[in-house]
């Protein structure tokens, strides 16, 4: 299979999940755990501080084209108290908003707590996690996310996106959200923030353990080392994950982040070290039973000691019961030396809107058309 090398540097810009692949998704609201993510007709369901107004003409989607427009200096909140009892405990929940700064630069971020009330006010959050960016590239949509943990007794948690307008330049600044939610994350401690959630994955190559290090908040990330020198020394990080959390006819998609250090006997970047996270699809919730279909990545970052992020859907096939999600780190057959690393954090397979019909086709099976 060709590869398909995405670039994109944290410290410049953010990924954005495509428009144009949203296009193909309904607006069911199930697959999602809050409520007017999208922000089409209003800003209802969202509390609200600083001064916030619906944006009719100017959204991620072309059809519906809300957002929600946050003007003026000071600093703007949305936030919703979401209900996550449909997460089992120690699988893990994500917070995704698409922020566009217009025509201005301001510091941005989204986050996620855990509360034991029902209305999320209790005053005793837990497993709280943010993604929060200084400066976002004007005009464009980018892309915050960040996963944590669901404990027991934590039935609940309060997403909130912050705009900070404080430093902004220019007598009105605007700043708008769409596409602001909460999923499943079928991925179980790939935010990394303690240190046993290395051990809830399968080391299968190279020696991967905890650091003191990330692009979110608070920090952790997976650092996988290379045992062996030359051509053989690769790495591989592992973990099956049941599907009953995701409903049928609902794709997935993945966001990873990640940084190369220390990278010895080959430039990385030109094609000799490459990530390859792969999807691989079963008929039973173990992981057993042969594989339906796998689903590629193949990524060609760029620099070393910078954090990259990368996103993709992922199509789920029909009867599909688990799926084990594989993050192989090739040497492409080049010499490096033992002691190489990767860090990895904020490893994400968030559930989907459901699709508007089946099938797009995935699984050979055509009968959906005439």
């Amino acid at each position: 299979m060709p590869k398909t090398p995405t670039k994109r540097p944290l410290a410049a810009f953010v990924s954005l999940l495509w428009p144009a692949l949203f296009l193909a998704l309904s607006s069911t609201a199930h697959a999602y755990l809050g409520a007017n993510e999208g922000f089409d007709d209003d800003l209802a369901g969202w509390t609200q501080s600083g001064s916030w107004s619906h944006e009719p003409a100017d959204g991620l989607l072309l059809s519906p084209d809300g957002s929600a427009e946050a003007s003026g200096a000071g600093i703007h909140t949305l936030s919703q108290c979401v209900d996550i009892t449909s997460v089992s405990a120690n699988r893990s929940v994500v917070v995704i908003a698409n922020v566009k700064s217009v025509g201005h630069q301001s510091p941005v971020s989204a986050a996620i707590e855990l509360h034991v009330s029902t209305d999320c006010t209790d005053g005793a959050p837990t497993g709280t996690a943010t993604d929060q960016r200084s400066a976002l590239n004007p005009d464009v949509w980018s892309t915050l996310f960040v996963s944590t943990v669901r404990h027991d007794g934590f039935p609940r948690a309060r997403i909130t996106v912050t705009v900070d307008h404080s430093s902004a330049r220019g007598p009105n600044p605007v700043t708008r959200v769409d596409l602001a939610a909460a999923r499943h994350d079928l991925i179980s401690g790939g935010n990394f923030f303690a240190a046993n959630y290395v051990d809830a994955f399968s080391e299968i190559a190279g020696t991967w353990s905890w650091v003191n290090d990330g692009f979110s908040q608070p920090a952790g990330a997976a650092e996988g080392s290379v045992d062996t020198a030359g051509a053989g020394g690769d790495l591989w990080l592992q973990q099956c994950n049941p599907l009953s959390a995701v409903p049928a006819t609902t794709d997935l998609f993945s966001i990873l982040r990640a940084k190369a250090e220390d990278i010895s006997g080959g430039g990385w970047g030109d094609g000799e070290w490459d990530y390859v996270v792969t999807y691989q699809f079963y008929p039973n919730a173990n992981c057993t039973g042969g594989v339906m279909t796998t689903e590629f990545h193949y990524i060609e970052p760029g620099a070393t000691d910078q954090w990259w992020q990368f996103s993709k859907f992922v199509p789920v096939p029909s009867g599909a019961a688990s799926v084990t999600a594989n993050l192989y780190l090739s040497s492409d057959g080049k010499e490096h030396t033992t002691g190489s690393t990767i860090t990895i954090e904020d490893w994400v397979l968030a559930v989907g809107e459901p699709m508007i019909f089946a099938d797009g086709f995935e699984s050979g099976n055509t009968l959906a058309w005439q």
